[in-house]
C-alpha cells in the first residue's frame, strides 16, 4: 500500500517539471534563479572573492546560527500553543486521510512534503556567500548552514504539531510549556550575565559565550550552532555527532506519534483547514491580515478623516490603531528598532551604525514594504473606483508606511546614533536615507506591475522587483561609495549618505513617472497560490 505514496511524490514531481516546461514564464524564473545563484552565490566563494575580506571572527557566525534556530524554536513553540501547523494539505485531508494505508506511512510522506518545502525555501541561503565569506569561511560553510537550515525547519514543524498534540484543550499543559521553553535559555542567559559583570566588556563576553559548554548543549539551538559551525570548520565528525542529536529529537517525536498517538487526525485537521480557508480567501482578493485573524481586534476609536483619495490614509492609520496596541509599531516594528538599539549598545562603533546596519535594514525592507497597506490596497477594488488621478490615489495609499518607516527610523538611527556617538548631521541622513529608500521601493513596485500587467506570478515578479531594485539604487550607491571613500572618516559617511539620500529621492520621482496611470490602465491584479 506504500507504493501508493510512493506513486503521488513520484508523479507530484513530474507534474511539476511538465507544467515548468511548458509555461515559459516559469520556465525563466528557474534559469534566471539558478544563473543568481551560480554567479552571485557559488562561483565569489569558489573564487576566493568573497574570502578576501574575511576580518569579522568565525564565532560570530556561531552566534547568528543560533540566533536563527531560537527564532524558528519561539514561532514553532507559538503556534503550537496557538494554531498548530500543518505538513498536509486539503487534498491530502481528503484523499489520504479516508484512504486504508498506515498513518504512520501517511506521517512520514507528510515530513517527506516539509522536507520538499525546506529544501526550497533555503536556496536564499546560497545567496550569502559573501556575507559568509566575512567570516573567513568558505563554500563548504554555505552548505552546512544550508543543511542546518533544512534540519532546523523540518524539526520545528514536527515540534509545532508536537506541542498542539499535546496542549490541544489542555491549559495546564499549555502553561507548562509557556514556562519551560524560556528556561531553555536560562542557563545561558545567566552565563552571559556573569561574565559581563566579571569583565565589564558585553561585546567579549558575547564572543566568550559562544564558546561555553552551557551554549554548546543548549537543546535545539546549541545543538544545531555547533553542528553547523563543526562542519564549517573543517570538523567534520564534531559537526555530524551535533546533527545527529539535532535529528534524534525530530526522530523521537515521529517515534512517538507512531507508538502512543497514530490517530493524529484530528489534531492536524483544524490547522489545515484553516491554512486552506485563508489561502482562499488571499486568492479572491482578501489580503487583510486583521480580517483574516481570528484574534479579537479592539475597536477604539471610530469614523474616517480626509476626503476622497486621502481617506484611505485615514483608514491605514485606524487600522494600524485597532491591530497594534502602540498603532503604527508593530511586533515587526518593536524586533526591527529593539534589535538595531542593541546592536549599537554593544558594539559602540560608527561604521556599524552606519555601514552594517543600514545595509541589513535596507535589504529587509526591500521584502517588508509588500506587507504594508497600501500595497495591498491594490488588490481591492475600492481604491479603483475612487474618481481621481493614479498619483494621488497611491501617495495617500503608501502614506502610511512611509510614515511607519519614517518613525522607525528616527527612533533606530537617533538612539543609535547617541549611543555610538555619530554627529547630528550623520544621525540625520541616516534617517532621511532609510526613510526615501522606502519611497523608492514603493515606486519601483508600482514601475513593476505597470511592466507586468498588474498580473502577479508567484516567482518571477518577485525577481523582477529584486533586479529592478538594483538597477535603481545601484548610480547613487556606487557614487556615495566612491565619494565617501576619498573623503576620509565620518566627513566621508555623511558625503555618501547625503549622495545616497538626493538619489533616492530623484529615482524614486523617475520611477512614479513610469508608473503614471498604473491604477487606470492595468486590471486589479490576483494572487494565485492555490495550486
Amino acid at each position: 500500500m506504500n507504493s501508493a505514496l510512493v506513486y503521488i511524490v513520484v508523479r507530484s514531481l513530474k507534474n511539476r517539471i511538465l507544467d515548468m516546461l511548458r509555461t515559459p514564464s516559469k520556465l525563466v524564473t528557474i534559469i534566471v534563479l539558478i544563473a543568481m545563484i551560480v554567479f552571485l552565490g557559488i562561483l565569489p566563494m569558489l573564487t576566493g572573492v568573497a574570502r578576501q575580506g574575511g576580518v569579522a571572527d568565525a564565532r560570530w557566525f556561531k552566534g547568528i546560527v543560533f540566533a536563527l534556530v531560537t527564532l524558528f524554536f519561539g514561532m514553532s513553540v507559538q503556534n503550537g500553543l496557538t494554531r498548530g501547523n500543518s505538513i498536509f494539505g486539503m487534498n491530502d485531508v481528503n484523499l489520504l486521510f479516508v484512504s486504508p494505508l498506515r498513518t504512520q506511512a501517511i506521517l512520514v510522506y507528510g515530513v517527506s512534503n516539509m522536507l520538499k518545502t525546506a529544501l526550497v525555501a533555503s536556496l536564499f541561503i546560497l545567496f550569502q556567500g559573501s556575507s559568509i565569506g566575512n567570516f573567513g569561511l568558505g563554500f563548504d560553510a554555505v552548505l552546512s548552514l544550508l543543511l542546518g537550515f533544512v534540519v532546523a525547519m523540518v524539526l520545528m514543524s514536527v515540534l509545532t504539531l508536537f506541542i498542539y498534540t499535546l496542549t490541544n484543550g489542555r491549559p495546564r499543559r499549555k502553561l507548562a510549556v509557556k514556562i519551560i521553553a524560556p528556561l531553555i535559555f536560562a542557563p545561558v542567559a545567566i552565563c552571559f550575565a556573569i561574565m559581563c559583570v566579571e569583565t565589564g566588556d558585553a561585546w567579549a563576553s558575547l564572543l566568550r559565550i559562544f564558546e561555553h559548554p552551557v551554549f554548546s548543549w543548549t537543546p535545539v539551538s546549541g545543538w544545531a550552532a555547533e553542528a553547523v559551525f563543526g562542519l564549517a570548520m573543517g570538523q567534520g565528525l564534531m559537526g555530524a555527532l551535533w546533527m545527529v542529536l539535532t535529528l534524534a529529537v525530530a526522530a523521537a517525536i515521529l517515534v512517538y506519534f507512531s507508538r502512543s498517538n497514530p490517530d493524529y487526525y484530528e489534531d492536524v485537521l483544524v490547522a489545515t483547514e484553516t491554512l486552506f480557508e485563508k489561502q482562499r480567501a488571499i486568492s479572491e482578493g482578501q489580503v487583510n491580515q486583521e480580517a483574516l485573524s481570528d484574534r479579537r481586534v479592539r475597536v477604539g476609536r471610530t469614523g474616517l478623516g480626509g476626503v476622497g483619495a486621502s481617506a484611505l490614509f485615514y483608514k491605514h492609520l485606524r487600522e494600524s490603531f485597532r491591530a497594534n496596541v502602540l498603532g503604527l509599531w508593530g511586533l515587526s516594528s518593536i524586533i526591527i528598532v529593539g534589535a538595531g538599539i542593541v546592536l549599537c549598545a554593544v558594539s559602540r562603533d560608527i561604521a556599524t551604525y552606519a555601514l552594517a546596519l543600514p545595509m541589513v535594514l535596507m535589504w529587509m525592507q526591500m521584502f517588508l514594504i509588500g506587507t504594508g497597506r497600501g500595497m495591498k490596497e491594490i488588490y481591492s477594488h475600492y481604491i479603483y473606483m475612487i474618481p481621481e488621478r493614479s498619483f494621488g490615489k497611491i501617495f495617500w495609499s503608501n502614506l502610511e508606511i512611509v510614515f511607519k518607516t519614517l518613525i522607525e527610523s528616527a527612533v533606530l538611527f537617533g538612539v543609535g546614533g547617541i549611543l555610538v556617538g555619530a554627529p547630528a548631521l550623520l544621525i540625520l541622513f541616516c534617517i532621511l536615507a532609510y526613510a526615501i529608500y522606502s519611497m523608492l521601493l514603493i515606486s519601483v513596485n508600482y514601475v513593476s506591475m505597470r511592466w507586468t500587467g498588474m498580473q502577479i506570478n508567484t516567482g518571477l515578479l518577485v525577481f523582477l522587483y529584486m533586479i529592478m531594485v538594483v538597477v535603481a539604487i545601484a548610480p547613487g550607491l556606487v557614487v556615495a561609495v566612491i565619494v565617501g571613500t576619498l573623503i576620509d572618516g565620518i566627513a566621508g559617511m555623511i558625503v555618501g549618505f547625503a549622495l545616497l539620500t538626493a538619489w533616492q529621492f530623484i529615482a524614486s520621482c523617475i520611477c512614479f513617472y513610469l508608473a503614471r496611470g498604473v491604477l487606470d490602465k492595468n486590471d486589479m491584479p490576483q494572487v494565485n497560490i492555490m495550486s
